[in-house]
């Protein structure tokens, strides 16, 4: 009745269809567990390769090309083990960053496709092997003690950003495409490839794009695609769709507002004995959170030991945060898994506002911004703490007094894009 083509198919879309409603169903086994943790951190960090092998040599429309697209949307859908509990939000951008390279994959037909379309989202998928570079190749020649934001990593990073920014501009640029590859075959014939407009090209690259800048927010809270891959992927999409001119205009119109807008912040907190008064006489609710997946993460990470003060925070347990500050650990202890964040800021994050009330006591800075450019307030609105946010208008309008507020200077703000 079919022919094998078509089983492969009809395969495929249960495949995708199954991963893409995040059904988990790998994680209901038991047995499956004790090896979840290791084949999803080696399945991590060969997404790239996998995708840039899988994009340059299935383009012929057979049954191998959908074999293909199904084990690769095992893979980066991370072998069935995605939580079926997310929000419909979060289950909406995750699948759009996943199905970008799935759907370029299904609708190329000829080897230059096949090409640009490797090497483009092959290499935006090779940021998940970065883990292995860090932990796996800098100590296998000797460097063995860089922390995740040592200096050199950053710039590893940011030149990471910035060669995607080119390889988009290439993508949609298929008069450059089409150049580079005649010259590369001279002999070859090159047709020429859609560029940016209602095709499968353009919806690949914008579905990889914005669920890989909205997922999380990525966009603001990872420094690299703050700076550098959001802003420049925009900028390039503006100028092949309107023009370079409109694009520039659309640049300085973002930088002057950006500038105009710098934050408000005081020179430094001082507890007079009017903000000592009110944080003792203040309230110390708690709002429900779910704190599953980030003690998961800390457990597999071993975070429970490096970070003790930043788990107590999270956990709301009062009594270990206290027992942890008597014993001299460093109330701002930073962390840098995280973008440089500090206990107070993850208090804020989960509403625990007895522990935000008990770091400030103990000399805690609620207005240090984290390497992602997040205070308290940012956590707290972020996750729609009401209590948190009450309490730190209280304590603004009395820092105010004593520390009027003034707007970041150029280099700071500039630090903090």
């Amino acid at each position: 009745m079919f022919d094998l083509l078509t089983l492969s198919q009809i395969a495929f879309c249960l495949v995708l269809i199954a991963h893409a409603l995040f059904w988990g169903f790998l994680c209901k086994s038991k047995r499956y567990d004790r090896f979840k943790d290791a084949i999803i951190t080696y399945v991590w960090y060969f997404h790239g390769p996998h995708v840039h092998l899988t994009l340059l040599f299935f383009f012929s429309e057979t049954y191998w090309k959908y074999a293909a697209a199904s084990v690769l949307v095992y893979s980066l859908w991370e072998c069935g083990t995605a939580r079926s509990d997310w929000d419909w939000k979060t289950c909406l951008k995750i699948n759009l960053h996943h199905v970008g390279a799935v759907v370029a994959l299904i609708y190329q037909q000829t080897a230059d496709e096949a090409l640009v379309n490797c090497v483009t989202f092959g290499w935006i998928w090779d940021i998940h092997g970065f883990g292995f570079f860090e932990n796996v190749l800098l100590p296998f020649f000797g460097l063995k003690n860089l922390k995740e934001n040592h200096r050199f990593l950053k710039y590893v990073k940011h030149f990471y950003a910035a060669v995607t920014v080119i390889l988009v501009h290439f993508y949609l640029n298929t008069s450059a495409l089409q150049q580079l590859l005649s010259r590369h075959e001279p002999n070859v014939a090159h047709p020429m490839m859609p560029g940016l407009g209602l095709n499968y090209r353009t919806a690949a690259i914008l579905c990889m794009f914005t669920g890989r800048f909205l997922c999380g927010n990525n966009y603001k809270n990872i420094a690299w695609m703050r700076r550098i891959e959001a802003p420049g992927v925009l900028l390039v999409a503006l100028t092949h769709a309107f023009g370079a001119t409109a694009a520039i205009c659309a640049l300085g119109f973002a930088i002057c507002w950006l500038f105009l807008n710098r934050p408000m912040v005081p020179h430094k907190l001082v507890l007079t004995p009017a903000i000592k008064a009110m944080l003792a006489k203040h309230p110390k609710s708690s709002e429900p959170h779910d704190t599953k997946e980030v003690l998961d993460w800390f457990e597999r990470d071993g975070l429970n030991e490096k970070r003790p003060l930043h788990k107590a925070a999270f956990v709301d347990d009062q009594q270990k945060v206290q027992e942890l500050l008597d014993s001299g650990v460093d109330v701002d202890a930073r962390m840098p898994e995280c973008c440089e964040s500090t206990p107070i800021q993850w208090a804020s994050s989960f509403g625990n506002l007895g522990v935000v009330i008990m770091l400030i006591e103990a000399g805690a800075d609620p207005y240090y911004r984290n390497e992602a450019g997040n205070d308290c307030r940012a956590d707290a609105k972020r996750e729609k703490h009401q209590n948190v946010l009450e309490f730190l208008d209280k304590l603004d309008s009395l820092a105010f007094k004593v520390t009027p507020p003034s707007k970041l200077s150029l280099w700071q703000w500039v630090r903090l894009l």
